[in-house]
């Protein structure tokens, strides 16, 4: 497997990587260190992760330099169907992860998203590529702006899909939604199979030599009792899933308490949000709580009442999404609100 992130907090890549591997394959998943640290190896559950030196890290140095250049020189191209210089972080991908790839000379290759897709295939000749999955975590051609990611960069994503994915000899995704759209939008011979985001069923934890369920109690990180009504929020965190606004509702809901399980942990928006909710008068009752492992999070989330998803309508994607935390709130037992 490949993946353009640090992995740790992509539920989906380690819920995909220990099914394969309960199902007897040989599992190794490749992501991105931190900028300017070294190689990393681990291996949980029989699954070898390994997390390889990508980008620079920032500061006075050649290579960050160089790097800048190029996102630099990236700006002044204006058309996104000119996908290979508006992204220059494709180099710096190409450069990582195809060396490791012909090391390992896998059988298949699970490319989750889209930004290494173009990477694996240009890895091998055409005659001795080997079956390559593409995993369409999102619904490209309309992805949220949000953070540092520009519409001129969700346009120039989108035009890359539409001229690689025909590079994967097969197709999956998270929702029928997003299924119907990518078959008809890129005249696919078939429709893409939908994996949708369900947490996987463990007789025990991903590593052998972790204790057996989860080890914390989200309502006693909380410190309330089990009569209090206690609201939670999973997963990633942006200006676009909307934890603003439920922020804003708790004066409205004068005995609720929201904790907010947010990765990473601690979060680049944890501030913003505390400050949010002492303005507001709810800082007593607004909780941010360290995450627990990605097969531990239905039984850590059950002893809250409700499950919250409120998401903003701002992009296609957001509207055909079914994220990770819906199907971990309903495997949690939990009542759902949801945008």
């Amino acid at each position: 497997m490949v993946v353009n992130n640090g992995i740790a907090n992509d539920a989906r890549v380690i819920k995909t990587a220990a099914a394969l591997r309960r199902a007897g394959a040989e599992v190794t998943v490749l992501g991105i260190a931190t900028a300017g640290g070294p190689r990393e190896e681990t291996t949980a559950g029989g699954v070898r992760y390994v997390r390889l030196p990508v980008f620079p890290r920032r500061g006075a140095t050649a290579a960050y330099l160089r790097f800048a250049l190029a996102r630099r020189a990236a700006h002044l191209v204006r058309d996104p169907r000119r996908w290979q210089r508006t992204l220059p972080s494709l180099r710096w991908y190409q450069r990582a992860f195809t060396r490791e790839l012909r090391a390992l000379d896998p059988d298949i290759v699970h490319a989750h998203d889209i930004h290494l897709l173009d990477t694996v295939a240009r890895t091998w000749p055409p005659h001795r590529c080997p079956f390559v999955i593409y995993d369409a975590h999102e619904y490209v051609a309309d992805l949220a702006v949000a953070g540092r990611r520009t519409r001129r960069e969700v346009e120039s994503w989108a035009a890359k899909e539409r001229d690689r994915i025909s590079d994967a000899d097969a197709v999956i995704t998270v929702s029928p939604e997003i299924a119907t759209r990518l078959a008809a939008e890129h005249h696919l011979p078939r429709r893409p199979t939908v994996v949708l985001n369900a947490p996987v069923r463990f007789d025990g934890p991903a590593d052998p030599g972790a204790p057996a369920g989860p080890v914390r109690s989200l309502r006693a990180e909380v410190g309330v009792s089990a009569s209090t009504p206690l609201a939670v929020y999973g997963g990633a965190l942006s200006t676009a899933r909307g934890l603003g606004t439920v922020i804003e509702a708790l004066p409205l809901v004068p005995d609720l308490h929201l904790a907010i399980v947010a990765v990473p942990y601690p979060h680049p928006m944890s501030q913003e949000l505390r400050e949010l909710a002492t303005s507001l008068g709810v800082a007593d009752r607004t909780h941010l709580i360290e995450p627990v492992a990605a097969h531990e999070v239905p039984a850590f989330l059950a002893s809250a009442d409700i499950g919250v998803s409120a998401i903003l309508g701002t992009a296609a994607s957001y509207d055909m999404a079914m994220p990770n935390k819906l199907f971990e709130f309903l495997h949690a037992g939990l009542r759902i609100v949801t945008s």
